[in-house]
């Protein structure tokens, strides 16, 4: 016992470990074998079947995220509880390494917050209450109220026309054109206005066929129909700045607006196909992402998925169809066919 414990340390000492300063996405087939072996001092005699099991199926550093017990057990991992140990150390791998992104994420999201909120204080074209500056901050965007809704505005504008020329009687179409060409209280350069009216709203929209939202337009790059609405918009006359999308119920603008918001601008990681998990918090690099798919119905998703197709969002689009795949994942014909077609 006393020789055979002296060779299998020999052994681990001679494996060369990665070094935990290195991304365990960018470890070899080869080195991931050795943090395996590593894991135990009994793991050792997994070394020949891991490396040539890992190598013949391309397994490293990049996607063990995918990997389960039953990939490890494939993988020659034949005993249940060594499949536990060396699933448990993985996974606990890959939570260290996102808390580490995430809290690199919070210092710049901290210092970007603080940029921001400085040139909002600066901004002298952009005047909203705090009700709106809240939401604009937290959510990416904020809820524009209607001018026209106002009486106190419209009848200012009014009595105004009536004054200055001389009028029995105002034009309804003259009052909201000059409302809405003196109303903008958002710095065209920063902002961009959207407004959501779509043509398939019903009675039971609650009155969602007129909204208006307002958004940075640095959170639009990531949707290119927008982006290209927006370029067009650019060039219109002014006090034109707002873009009409007819196609998505508000109530779903209101979620890819979030969306677009926590990213600003910046595409996510990709999620790997086909999935190898039913969980988005193994398969999402964002956990924002996964906790923020996971929370809708599916209802609500297939509704962001149309949305996100129409507006050419490809990451939103991944990350529902990937929270549907993970529904479907592992059942039968039948089971998809009830979870596909279920409200």
């Amino acid at each position: 016992l006393f020789a055979l414990s002296c060779n299998c340390n020999t052994l681990i000492m001679s494996v060369s470990v990665p070094t935990t300063q290195t991304s365990y996405t960018q470890w070899t087939a080869e080195q991931l074998v050795q943090w395996i072996v590593c894991i135990d001092a009994s793991f050792v005699a997994y070394q020949p079947c891991l490396s040539s099991s890992f190598a013949e199926h391309g397994v490293s550093g990049a996607n063990i995220v995918d990997l389960d017990r039953e990939d490890l057990k494939q993988y020659g991992i034949i005993n249940l509880q060594h499949r536990k140990s060396i699933y448990a150390k993985l996974q606990t791998l890959i939570a260290n390494e996102k808390r580490s992104r995430l809290r690199d994420l919070d210092v710049t999201a901290s210092l970007s917050d603080d940029d921001e909120a400085c040139d909002a204080s600066m901004d002298k074209f952009t005047s909203l209450n705090e009700l709106q500056w809240t939401q604009l901050k937290c959510d990416g965007y904020c809820m524009l109220d209607d001018p026209l809704k106002n009486d106190a505005v419209v009848s200012t504008v009014s009595g105004y026309i009536r004054t200055e020329l001389d009028a029995q009687c105002v034009i309804q179409s003259l009052v909201s054109i000059v409302v809405k060409y003196y109303h903008s209280r958002y710095n065209p350069s920063i902002y961009v206005e959207i407004g959501c009216r779509s043509s398939s709203c019903n009675d039971d929209d609650d009155g969602e066929a007129d909204n208006r939202f307002l958004v940075p337009k640095q959170n639009l790059t990531l949707s290119n129909l927008l982006m290209s609405m927006m370029q067009l918009d650019s060039h219109s006359e002014e006090g034109e700045r707002e873009i009409v999308i007819e196609k998505v119920r508000p109530a779903i603008m209101h979620y890819v607006l979030r969306y677009l918001g926590h990213h600003k601008g910046v595409t996510p990681a990709e999620i790997a196909k086909p999935i190898r998990s039913v969980h988005m918090r193994r398969i999402c690099a964002d956990l924002w992402d996964a906790d923020f798919i996971d929370d809708l119905s599916k209802k609500t998703i297939f509704q962001i998925i149309l949305a996100a197709n129409y507006l050419d969002c490809s990451a939103l689009l991944h990350l529902g169809s990937a929270k549907i795949a993970t529904l479907i994942k592992g059942k039968s014909p039948e089971e998809i066919k009830q979870i596909l077609s279920g409200e």
